[in-house]
């Protein structure tokens, strides 16, 4: 699967990538943060396809080492998702974040792809270059499915761009 491929390719250039120490503690402060995105759809094939954007607020509290987080994705077919999970960000040096998550959540496929039932499970992986402010740029891989609750389960994958800002929860 070229998903799986690329995910395990994230996390290797993000571990060799100078990155001095692992921890699950921020160096320094980390703030609350807004993500924005754009995502392609459809990973697998063409006839998936679809553009995506997407908004998330990612809290800077934790439960135990996860963080909450929230958001919702609307793409070029109509279709809307709207989830909560938990993440776990995962700093490698300095600068590098490794941050997996999983998210269930509300589905309604507009023109686009039936994935089966309304809820849905996203699980996604992320790997970001950390600014000095608290500021992320990074690419991601996801994964949609309903777990095999629904009368069908096909799934779909996307990548994505996100940009993650403190913006007004500052430091």
């Amino acid at each position: 699967m070229p998903s799986s491929r690329l995910a395990i390719g994230l996390v290797l250039v993000a571990s060799t990538s100078g990155a001095s120490s692992i921890s699950l503690d921020a160096p320094g402060a980390d703030p609350a943060l807004i993500a924005f995105s754009i995502t392609h759809r459809g990973l697998r094939r063409s006839t998936e396809f679809a553009s995506e954007a997407g908004l998330e607020y990612r809290s800077a509290e934790r439960l135990w080492v996860l963080k909450p987080f929230g958001g919702v994705m609307a793409n070029s077919a109509g279709t809307v998702y709207v989830f909560a999970g938990l993440l776990l960000d995962i700093y490698l040096g300095e600068h590098f974040v490794l941050t997996p998550s999983s998210a269930p959540g509300f589905y309604y496929a507009g023109q686009g792809k039936d994935l089966g039932f309304p809820l849905e499970f996203r699980s996604q992986v992320e790997v970001s270059y950390r600014f000095w402010n608290g500021s992320r740029v990074g690419i991601g891989v996801n994964h949609l499915s309903n777990a095999k609750l629904g009368r069908i389960n096909p799934g779909i994958e996307a990548v994505s761009i996100t940009f993650s800002t403190p913006g007004v929860f500052g430091r």
